[in-house]
């Protein structure tokens, strides 16, 4: 009798710990990330008005499987959902992802303040904001992102001036806070900013002379002060920035004159200085420019009463 029983017995063992087996299994496929990392998430999905979004997600599945999100380590890294008509406002609650690496939030209609508390994502590489409609401030906290290299926030509504902590992020390569309602002067502070490639804050009100610190970022390659209201002349060292491809001062209140070095620049493939009350024009036909793709220097030389 007990030869007949006992595989049964053990089958249903067996079926059992496979059950088990199966469930733990489907429970960890489901449980990527933590409930703390996931909590966020749908706190994200929910203030930014999920249903509505292009592609949105479904919260039944996998955060792996969620559009524009990327795990390493069981830790949401990368959010990336551009261009995909997120509304509403981003939660506090989101930059307590420690991992967090990437944000790209480009071409949405987010509105309200960039939370104050974004300093403590201290993992982020990358912000990009732009074309949004954020208001309010640069939050000082920012200057806690000692790994950021690229920040974007252009084309939003921010206004006041570049916070002072923001010049302390010695990673940043590339800085665009264009088309937006900014003011103040550049800090000569720009100078401790030395892996700066880019730096485009056109179109907002800065005022003020173009800081000596800029001449002394030897890897800029695109300085963009465009349509705003600085004054006074070029600073003659700006002849030494040898990485120099973009050099667009055009629409402000230059005066003076325009350093003849700028056409010596061995990479310069852009030059707009339209606009401005320089005292002189540069001399084209005497050089050899092929290398210059595009320049405009006509009327600079203005009377601006």
């Amino acid at each position: 009798m007990w030869n007949l029983v006992l595989p049964k017995i053990i089958s249903m063992g067996n079926y059992f710990m496979l059950s088990v087996l199966f469930v733990l299994a489907m429970g960890a496929a489901t449980a990527d990330v933590s409930e703390k990392e996931r909590a966020i998430l749908m706190e994200f999905h929910k203030a930014t008005n999920g249903e509505l979004w292009k592609t949105t997600w479904d919260v039944e599945t996998p955060v792996s499987e969620w559009h524009g999100i990327t795990l390493e380590g069981g830790h949401v890294t990368k959010i990336a959902l551009p261009m995909n008509n997120l509304t509403g406002y981003l939660p506090e609650s989101l930059f307590e992802l420690e991992h967090l690496q990437e944000l790209n939030l480009l071409f949405n209609r987010i509105e309200g303040k960039i939370p104050s508390n974004i300093g403590e994502a201290r993992s982020l590489q990358v912000l990009d904001l732009t074309l949004n409609k954020f208001e309010g401030g640069i939050p000082k906290s920012m200057g806690k992102l000692g790994n950021l290299h690229t920040l974007k926030l252009g084309m939003n509504l921010l206004t006041g001036r570049i916070p002072h902590s923001l010049y302390e992020l010695t990673h940043l390569k590339v800085v665009e806070l264009h088309s937006n309602d900014l003011t103040g002067w550049l800090l000569e502070d720009i100078a401790n900013m030395d892996a700066l490639e880019t730096f485009n804050v056109a179109s907002n009100h800065f005022k003020g002379p173009i800081p000596k610190g800029i001449t002394k970022l030897d890897r800029l390659k695109s300085l963009v002060l465009f349509n705003n209201k600085f004054w006074g002349p070029i600073p003659s060292d700006i002849a030494e920035l040898k990485s120099l491809r973009e050099l667009n001062l055009a629409n402000n209140l230059f005066s003076g004159a325009i350093p003849c070095g700028i056409l010596d620049l061995p990479e310069l493939q852009l030059l707009l200085l339209r606009n401005n009350a320089f005292c002189n024009t540069l001399e084209f036909d005497q050089l050899d420019h092929d290398y210059i793709h595009s320049y405009d220097v006509v009327n600079t030389v203005a009377n601006r009463n």
